[in-house]
C-alpha cells in the first residue's frame, strides 16, 4: 500500500513539472492546438492522481484508529503553536511601541570621562533621542543628549542637530549622541528654582555653552535673573537668566562631598602602603655610596624639597615603583669655553681617563710636535731648493729667448710667504686664466701645424712657438702648484694652532 502512494506521489509531481514546461512552451507560441490539448491532458491526470492518493490516505486512516486521534491531535499541537507565536509577536509589537514613545522624554542617564574609566560616574539630566530595540528590555541601548552638559565630550554637536555635521561620531569632537543602557535609566529630576538663594551652589551655563560650578550671589527676581560667581574661569560676577542655572539639591552635595572624602581617603591609605613598600625594597638593596642630592648643601636648590613634596623618599630608587637609580650623576668638569664636539672629543682621546683636562694636554703636545715637524719639513724644504739646480727652468729660459726674465723659485717663495690670503687667491685666478688663454693658444697653433708639412719653414716656425708656450705653461702649473703649497700650509698651520 505504501508502494502504491509513493509511486503516486512521484507521478503526480512528474506530470506537474511536465505542466510546467507545456505552460511556458505556451507563452511563447500561444496558438499551438497540440500544446493546448497536452496541457488538459496532463491537468486531468494531475486530478485524477490527487483523488487517489486523497481515497488511499482514507482507507490507511480506516485500518487504523489511532491515526486519527494522532492527526487531531497534530492539528491541535499546531494551532496552539501558532496562537503563542501570534501572542509573542503582539508583545513585541507593543513593546517597541512602547519604547518608540520614550523618544524625546527626559530622564537622567550617566556619563563617566574616558580618563576615567568608568570609575568617576554621574547622572546628568539628558533627553532621549533614539532607541536600538532587542529581544530582551535588559539589552535595550538608547541614545542621550545631554541637557546640562559639563563638558566638551557630553556638548551637543549644533551642526549634527541640523543634520549637516561633516564629521562621523567619532572624529567629532563634540557629542553625537551618548549611547546608554535603557535598564541604567533614572527618572528626570525637575529643577526646583524656588530653592534658589543667595550662596548656593548651582550648575550655571557659561559663554561656551558649558555648565559649570558656581555660587549665587545676588536674585534679581523681577527680571528673572541672577548674579553668579563661578568658580573657576570668571574674577568676576555674572548676569545670567534664571533657566540658565541648575540647582544642586542637598542630597548631590551631600553624596558628592561623601564621594571626595572616600576616594581621598582610600587614596591616602594607598599612598601610605605604597610607601612602605618602597622602604621595604630599599632595605633588601646595597647602600649606595653616596646620598641622592647631597652637594645641595653646598648650593641654594630646592630639588630634593620639591620631589619629597612630590612623594620622594629619600634613599629610594628614583620612579613610580622605586626602580630607579639610587645614586648621583657623578659631576663631569668640562673645559672652558669648549663645545660639546669638542669636550665628546676629548673623552674619546681620554681612552676612560675621567680628568678631560689630561686629554687636552695630550692634545695640545701632540699638535705642537706636529707644528714643529712641519715648520722643519717646510726649512729643509726651501734650503734644498736653494742649493738644488732646475734644470727645467734652465731649458725654459734657454728656450724663450728674449723673453721676460722670469724670477727664481726661492723670490716666488720669498713673494708667496710675504703675500696675504686674498693676495694669494687673486694670483691663483690670474694664473688659472693665463693657463686658459695658452691653452686656447696651443691649440691653436697645433691645428695649424697639422696642415703644414714637415720640414718647412712654416712648420718649423710653428713647431718653436708650441715649444715656447709649453714652456710657458709648466711654469705657470709650477706658480699655480707653489700657490696650492702655501694655501695648504696656511690651512693646516691653522688647525694646529687652535686648541
Amino acid at each position: 500500500m505504501a508502494e502504491n502512494r509513493d509511486a503516486l506521489e512521484e507521478s503526480l509531481r512528474l506530470y506537474e513539472t511536465q505542466l510546467e514546461q507545456v505552460i511556458e512552451a505556451l507563452s511563447s507560441d500561444g496558438s499551438s492546438e497540440e500544446l493546448i490539448l497536452l496541457q488538459e491532458n496532463l491537468q486531468e491526470l494531475i486530478t485524477l492522481t490527487k483523488e487517489s492518493l486523497d481515497s488511499s490516505k482514507s482507507e490507511r486512516n480506516n485500518d487504523d484508529p489511532l491515526a486519527e486521534e494522532y492527526a487531531l491531535f497534530k492539528a491541535e499541537l499546531e494551532n496552539e503553536i501558532s496562537n503563542e507565536d501570534d501572542e509573542s509577536a503582539e508583545a513585541d509589537e507593543s513593546l517597541q511601541d512602547e519604547l518608540n514613545c520614550l523618544v524625546g522624554s527626559k530622564c537622567r542617564a550617566p556619563f563617566s570621562e574616558k580618563w576615567s574609566d568608568g570609575a568617576n560616574c554621574s547622572y546628568h539630566n539628558a533627553l532621549i533621542m533614539s532607541i536600538d530595540s532587542s529581544d530582551s528590555l535588559d539589552n535595550v541601548k538608547v541614545k542621550v543628549l545631554f541637557v546640562n552638559p559639563t563638558c566638551q565630550e557630553m556638548l551637543p554637536c549644533p551642526y549634527f542637530l541640523d543634520g549637516e555635521c561633516r564629521f562621523s561620531d567619532i572624529q567629532c569632537r563634540f557629542c553625537h549622541g551618548h549611547d546608554v543602557n535603557f535598564a541604567d535609566l533614572k527618572e528626570y529630576m525637575e529643577p526646583d528654582f524656588s530653592a534658589l538663594k543667595e550662596k548656593t551652589t548651582v550648575l550655571a551655563k557659561d559663554n561656551d555653552n558649558l555648565w559649570k560650578r558656581a555660587t549665587i550671589t545676588a536674585l534679581i527676581l523681577e527680571n528673572n535673573q541672577c548674579c553668579v560667581r563661578f568658580d573657576s574661569g570668571h574674577k568676576q560676577d555674572v548676569i545670567i537668566d534664571i533657566h540658565n542655572t541648575l540647582p544642586l539639591g542637598k542630597s548631590e552635595e551631600s553624596s558628592t562631598y561623601e564621594d571626595q572624602q572616600s576616594k581621598r581617603v582610600e587614596k591616602d591609605y594607598d599612598f601610605k602602603e605604597h610607601q612602605a613598600m618602597l622602604v621595604e625594597k630599599t632595605l633588601t638593596e646595597p647602600a649606595p655610596s653616596a646620598k641622592l642630592g647631597e652637594w645641595e648643601k653646598y648650593t641654594n636648590s630646592i630639588g630634593s624639597k620639591l620631589m619629597a613634596s612630590m612623594g620622594y623618599i629619600a634613599g629610594t630608587g628614583l620612579g613610580k615603583h622605586g626602580e630607579g637609580r639610587l645614586e648621583p650623576i657623578t659631576a663631569t668638569v668640562l673645559p672652558p669655553g669648549k663645545s660639546l664636539d669638542h669636550c665628546m672629543e676629548l673623552r674619546e682621546a681620554a681612552g676612560g681617563d675621567p680628568n678631560l683636562f689630561n686629554a687636552e694636554k695630550l692634545q695640545k703636545k701632540i699638535k705642537r710636535k706636529m707644528l714643529a715637524n712641519l715648520r722643519n719639513k717646510k726649512k729643509r724644504a726651501a734650503v734644498q731648493e736653494q742649493k738644488s739646480n732646475d734644470v727645467f727652468s734652465f731649458l725654459n729660459k734657454s728656450i724663450a729667448g728674449n723673453s721676460s726674465p722670469q724670477t727664481t723659485s726661492t723670490e716666488d717663495d720669498a713673494l708667496l710667504k710675504q703675500s696675504s690670503t686674498k693676495a694669494l687667491n687673486v694670483k691663483e685666478l690670474k694664473i688659472c686664466g693665463d693657463m686658459q688663454k695658452k691653452d686656447y693658444e696651443l691649440m691653436v697653433l697645433r691645428e695649424k701645424l697639422s696642415r703644414q708639412k714637415s720640414n718647412t719653414v712654416g712648420h718649423n716656425t710653428l713647431k718653436k712657438k708650441i715649444n715656447v708656450l709649453e714652456s710657458e705653461l709648466n711654469t705657470m702649473r709650477s706658480k699655480l702648484n707653489d700657490v696650492y703649497k702655501e694655501k695648504n700650509y696656511r690651512q693646516t698651520l691653522k688647525e694646529l694652532t687652535e686648541f
